[in-house]
């Protein structure tokens, strides 16, 4: 069995305690701000965060920025605009690799009995099943998979089109996806999945809109 080296995390909520953090061995650290979580007491803003990671890097070392998902009043645009400036931070594709990885762990995760052949999306590499629902006029989905890396995609695309409207969801061109350079960095495999798993999405929100006509 290969020997993997443990990676040391420390907390960080300001780029002072991230120095320190890494000073004292911390292989990496993780940070939030009230932008991007409910991290709300977090002492990091873009810029500090932005500082934060630039100087890890230059050390070696990583940041794992943490995310919350929850219902929020910003609109796709919005979202999408977040989404672009995050992967703007990264100039690594491994980096980003590893953030993806590490938002999967934020994905809201199916319930078991969801996990149905109807919910399986075709065409993917990897297992990956989302379900839908319409809760106040809004779409909530939640997913699961057996790769971390798919899960991760899965959440990406969870927290663009969370909450928003059947109608908007339908709408949204996703372009975020070209201009993070997300499909142009996987495997053609996992390219063919993101785009199935997108469908998918597009469907659910285009059946919603149907009934409710």
């Amino acid at each position: 069995m290969e020997n993997k080296k443990i990676e040391l995390l420390a907390p960080a909520g300001s780029f002072e305690k991230a120095k320190i953090a890494f000073m004292y061995g911390a292989d990496a650290v993780y940070a939030g701000t009230a932008k991007l979580s409910l991290r709300s007491r977090a002492e990091l803003n873009d810029d500090s965060l932005e500082e934060t990671i630039k100087y890890a890097h230059s050390i070696g070392k990583k940041v794992y920025v943490a995310l919350n998902i929850y219902a929020s009043d910003l609109d796709y645009e919005e979202i999408e605009n977040q989404i672009i400036e995050e992967f703007d931070n990264f100039e690594d594709w491994m980096d980003k690799y590893n953030y993806i990885i590490e938002m999967g762990r934020e994905c809201p995760i199916i319930d078991e009995k969801d996990k149905t052949e109807a919910n399986l999306i075709k065409g993917c590499q990897s297992r990956v099943w989302f379900s839908a629902n319409l809760v106040d006029g809004k779409m909530v989905f939640a997913a699961d998979s057996d790769a971390v890396i798919t899960k991760g995609i899965a959440y990406l695309l969870i927290r663009a089109l969370n909450n928003q409207t059947p109608q908007d969801i339908v709408n949204a061109d996703l372009g975020f996806i070209e201009k993070i350079g997300l499909k142009e960095h996987l495997s053609p495999t996992r390219s063919n999945g993101l785009t199935a798993m997108l469908k998918q999405l597009k469907l659910y929100a285009l059946a919603y809109t149907t009934m409710n006509k």
